[in-house]
């Protein structure tokens, strides 16, 4: 991932995206093979979003086009509830909340319409 140049303008993520991401690297820290869902490229942006409180443009948008797979996590979260399994058994939960959760999807969303 690119570094935004010093004039660029950053928005800051809220706490509870930065929480997510940050649950799931926690997950796959502690459960190690047990926990799967996301590409390499996913996995660095849950280190970018736990890690950093501000973000570019350009993640935000990248951000905002992963609510295509709410459907897969709003699946999964039923299934999980009706299963009784640890969520980061379900693949789709983990790389939602990966890229920020609901709170995170739903932000980026409101910048990236704002800034077309």
């Amino acid at each position: 991932m690119t570094e935004p140049t010093l004039n660029a303008q950053t928005y800051k993520l809220p706490e509870s995206a930065r929480n997510n991401a940050r649950q799931v690297l926690e997950w796959r820290e502690k459960h190690g093979g047990e926990v799967n869902g996301m590409t390499e490229v996913g996995w660095r942006r849950a280190r970018q979003l736990a890690d950093n409180a501000e973000v570019d443009l350009d993640t935000v948008k990248k951000m905002s086009g992963f609510i295509r797979h709410e459907g897969y996590y709003k699946k999964a979260r039923t299934r999980q509830k009706q299963e009784g399994n640890p969520p980061w058994t379900y693949p789709a939960i983990v790389a939602w909340l990966g890229w920020g959760g609901d709170s995170g999807i739903a932000w980026a969303r409101r910048i990236s319409e704002a800034n077309p």
